[in-house]
């Protein structure tokens, strides 16, 4: 059997749990005994990929879950059950950590993990409110680069990257498997220009373009930006954001501009901010490895804890309460 001459096999199959388990059920019936099983799983529980299997392939089985793109992206999480044999899971660890340069981090096993469960609702978000708030692709990005201090790509920038094909799976098995009182329930949306981009298959770097494009002009591949409105593609051109300025280095003035981008900053910044507080302890053993996830699996330079220090908590207290938005019990 194949499977048997390697130590170590990672399932990355489709974000489907009875694609997943009809693969372990083959994989079962042949594995020797010390063979290594994992899954690249981006939101489905360890629970629930092994419930039903054998003590062996409990024993043998783990979540490691390799951002996209692993040659660039320095996060992996880990997730074990209490079956899974702890010398195997600090082989993976080690191994992972100094033999691929990996940021390891251990999570609970909840839907989505850290990474997926907030960065999902952060793309979403931000993707969403710069469509109800009428900005342009570079705009939003601009802002969320700025105000998150991400890299280049913004939101619109990252989900080209990763592939609007992909996001729909993610989506609807975070949702499928969150609490029902999850705030990510009552506030998801599915744009229908989503639904147009993917049968367009508008999807991204790796599809007909997608929220930005290169076009052949001359000989030069020019870039080119999606029109939210219209639809139709134009030549990209740098957002012109004078308060921005103002924002990188005085939130509290920027918000006080009160023009459509201090607005769509603000919803953003506090839905985001206020979601990670709210669902911190549910989902991780310390904020260090929440930050830790969004650093080194979404771009992040400061994670949401290191954001929330930089902005001041009592400062953002203040600003939701004004908002007449509730209070995280954590802030």
């Amino acid at each position: 059997d194949i499977i048997n001459t390697s130590d170590w096999i990672i399932e990355a199959v489709l974000e489907d749990l009875t694609v997943k388990k009809n693969l372990y059920n083959k994989i079962e019936s042949t594995m020797k005994n010390s063979l290594i099983v994992s899954s690249n799983t981006s939101t489905i529980p360890i629970k629930q990929l092994t419930a039903g299997m054998s003590a062996k392939f409990k024993n043998n089985f783990l979540i490691t879950h390799f951002f996209n793109p692993p040659r660039y992206l320095k996060l992996l999480e880990v997730v074990t059950s209490n079956d899974t044999n702890q010398d195997l899971k600090k082989n993976i660890i080690n191994f992972c950590d100094i033999h691929l340069g990996k940021s390891v981090i251990e999570t609970k096993d909840t839907p989505g993990f850290i990474g997926n469960r907030i960065g999902i609702f952060w793309i979403e978000r931000a993707a969403v409110e710069a469509l109800n708030a009428n900005l342009n692709v570079e705009e939003a990005d601009a802002i969320i680069m700025n105000i998150f201090n991400v890299p280049k790509t913004g939101v619109f920038g990252l989900i080209d990257i990763v592939g609007l094909d992909l996001m729909p799976a993610v989506v609807d098995t975070l949702l499928k498997n969150i609490p029902k009182t999850d705030l990510y329930h009552s506030i998801h949306q599915k744009p229908e220009l989503f639904d147009y981009m993917l049968k367009n298959k508008m999807i991204g770097r790796k599809g007909n373009g997608g929220f930005y494009k290169l076009i052949q002009d001359n000989g030069r591949k020019i870039k080119h930006s999606l029109n939210l409105k219209t639809r139709k593609y134009s030549v990209s051109k740098k957002a012109q954001i004078d308060s921005l300025k103002i924002g990188t280095k005085n939130l509290g003035k920027f918000f006080e501009q009160k023009d459509e981008y201090s607005k769509y900053t603000w919803i953003i910044l506090s839905e985001v901010l206020c979601y990670v507080l709210t669902i911190a302890e549910e989902i991780s053993h310390n904020i260090h490895s929440i930050d830790a996830a969004m650093r080194d699996g979404f771009g992040w330079n400061q994670g949401p804890f290191e954001i929330i220090d930089k902005i001041g908590p009592s400062w953002f207290r203040k600003k939701l309460k004004n908002s007449n938005i509730n209070i995280p019990v954590l802030l």
